[in-house]
């Protein structure tokens, strides 16, 4: 008995996904480009990636002189119903989280209304990218991948906080 499973129908679940997310999601803001700083510490280089709660930009951390993501909220604190001050204790306590399987956040913030937070640069492939490139995964490494993603959650949910932007990649 096989437990491998073709690629072909997740990715194209997953582009009828985006394609749908792609024609209701709101604008970001206008005035983030190449060169824009946030928290004088990190210089936006290039737009990386744009899903349907946020965009992702590779950045220079001026200050350590290294490469970090910064991941700006599509949604304005406003439209969230958050304040500033629920936005700023949210970011501290994530900077605070550590654990093997979470991105280390190394700062937060609030740009033209859109909270953001800075974090670690892994270069490598994504998981789509992964899938592609393996046309048949053993669905056992794809149970245990599944594993470390709900250990993670459940360590995030256990303090409070709830990840609201799971992708597929």
């Amino acid at each position: 008995m096989s437990y491998d499973i073709g690629v072909s129908s997740f990715n194209f679940l997953s582009r009828i996904v985006m394609e749908l997310r792609d024609a209701i999601m709101p604008p970001m803001p206008t005035s983030m480009h190449v060169g824009s700083l946030l928290l004088n510490r990190f210089r936006l280089q290039k737009r990386r990636v744009s899903g349907s709660m946020s965009e992702s930009w590779l950045a220079v951390d001026i200050s350590e002189q290294s490469e970090v993501i910064i991941s700006i909220c599509r949604y304005s604190l406003s439209a969230l119903g958050y304040t500033p001050e629920h936005f700023n204790t949210l970011g501290g306590r994530l900077i605070s989280i550590t654990h093997s399987n979470i991105i280390n956040i190394l700062g937060h913030g609030i740009y033209s209304d859109h909270p953001f937070f800075a974090m670690d640069y892994i270069d490598g492939l994504n998981f789509r990218d992964f899938l592609n490139l393996n046309n048949i995964i053993n669905l056992l490494f794809l149970i245990s991948v599944y594993v470390q993603i709900a250990t993670s959650l459940m360590f995030l949910h256990s303090r409070g906080i709830i990840h609201a932007d799971l992708k597929p990649d």
